[in-house]
């Protein structure tokens, strides 16, 4: 969600920048980044489960499904076990809690791809490529948006490896039995080996997502491929 998201409001508040779509796009980046997710969890919840029934309230899946547990994962048992329609219905109820945590990594990926972008459109090539007469569309997400992709793409890497720790009370409103609402009972309990799996388990994902994210920007940034093999 947050590079779905995040990326294209960054985008089109740089197209448009100093309209009202601009100052759009910054109020609901600013809002996404200033509110704790549990805030919006409760916001959310509110909206689109009570007033609006449009989403479950809590849990990972309806309990009319009978799923084998076979990783533990509910979206990978549904796909071993072939029930698709189970599949769609746990992906229904990850869709509030999930966008609930993306919020704020949402709006710090538009405004800065929106920061970006607002520089490079400085640049010479830019203007050249405006006065060859080249679609403004096209400028947007190929010429100005490629270079300013870097930093974005580090801060989304670094927020998707933090929000396996920090999602512990967005878990605890949606019921929802993640990794982070565990870590705080076992430290509670005071189990020392589930303590030391839990930090592990976190230590990896965020390593594992950082080498998929410099390999992304090296794949983006043919500099920093051409450099590396000349040393």
């Amino acid at each position: 969600m947050m590079v779905a998201f995040g990326l294209p409001l960054g985008i089109i508040s740089a197209r448009y920048r100093g309209s009202w779509i601009d100052n759009l796009v910054r109020m609901i980046s600013l809002l996404g980044v200033s509110a704790p997710s549990f805030v919006w969890a409760v916001i959310l919840m509110l909206l689109f489960a009570f007033f609006w029934p449009l989403f479950p309230i809590a849990g990972r899946i309806t309990d009319t499904y009978t799923i084998q547990t076979i990783t533990g994962f509910v979206f990978v048992d549904t796909l071993l076990s072939g029930d698709l329609n189970a599949f769609a219905n746990a992906a229904w109820h990850i869709i509030l809690p999930a966008f609930a945590l993306a919020l704020s990594g949402i709006g710090q990926a538009a405004r800065l791809t929106r920061a970006n972008m607002v520089e490079t459109y400085d640049k010479p090539y830019i203007e050249m490529a405006q006065s060859y007469g080249f679609a403004e569309k096209r400028i947007a997400t190929k010429y100005a948006f490629k270079p300013s992709l870097i930093p974005s793409m580090t801060i989304i890497g670094l927020d998707f490896a933090a929000m396996l720790g920090n999602d512990f009370l967005v878990e605890a409103v949606f019921a929802w039995p993640g990794l982070s609402r565990y870590g705080v009972a076992v430290i509670l309990r005071k189990d020392l080996n589930a303590i030391v799996g839990t930090v592990l388990v976190i230590s990896a994902t965020f390593l594992i997502v950082n080498i998929i994210v410099d390999i992304l920007i090296a794949f983006i940034n043919p500099r920093i491929r051409f450099s590396t093999r000349q040393r």
